[in-house]
């Protein structure tokens, strides 16, 4: 005998945060990608959320086999969209396991970032926040030490602006959400323009 789940408003809700968090945070991103669409898909097993995300042509994420550095530093932060939007949306304490493979990526961005290219936090001060965190590290030499710490802090200025800038948008993050729950689809959002009352991200 097979199991069948019901697909409920409330199963539905953390896989709607899901991707109402990928896909906002991916249109609050400028010159980012595309999102084509937004929708929950009820025929798993389970049912998930999912998000067709197009890669920008306008600036496109590579120069020649090169990744750029603008394009990374804005891929850093959409990884952390679902995250942060179930840490606004979901009950206090409960968290969104769908996230981790983003973080885990996230992870391995900031780590490329820094080992293979050679990007520190402090080579822009324009992008990135001035944290006051102090990361705990236990690594053997001075240069792995700092490599990490590097990395680290990446990371988490990467976490801190996807973090406010879905705080700005806490009520349209809230309406997008609902309109997944009601209609299981959302398409055509090619801009931050389409989203009504959306505040505009800091560059």
């Amino acid at each position: 005998c097979f199991y069948i789940h019901k697909w409920t408003r409330e199963t539905k809700f953390p896989h709607a945060v899901w991707a109402a968090g990928r896909g906002l945070i991916a249109l609050l991103l400028p010159n980012f990608d595309q999102v084509d669409h937004v929708w929950l898909e009820p025929a798993s097993w389970e049912g998930i959320g999912c998000t067709k995300i197009t890669k920008a042509k306008s600036e496109g994420p590579r120069t020649g086999n090169v990744e750029t550095r603008v394009y990374l530093e804005k891929k850093l932060v959409f990884c952390f969209g679902s995250y942060v939007a179930a840490q606004i949306l979901l009950p206090f304490g409960e968290e969104n396991y769908l996230s981790s493979s983003e973080l885990q990526q996230a992870q391995e961005i900031a780590t490329r970032m820094v080992v293979q290219y050679g990007w520190g936090p402090d080579d822009n001060p324009t992008i990135y926040f001035c944290s006051n965190s102090s990361f705990t590290l236990s690594m053997g030499d001075s240069h792995e030490y700092e490599m990490a710490a590097k990395v680290e802090k990446l990371y988490y200025s990467a976490y801190e602006k996807a973090k406010q800038m879905l705080q700005k948008n806490h009520r349209v993050l809230e309406i997008f959400v609902e309109q997944l729950l009601e209609y299981e689809m959302l398409s055509g959002m090619q801009s931050s323009s389409n989203i009504p009352n959306a505040t505009p991200v800091l560059t």
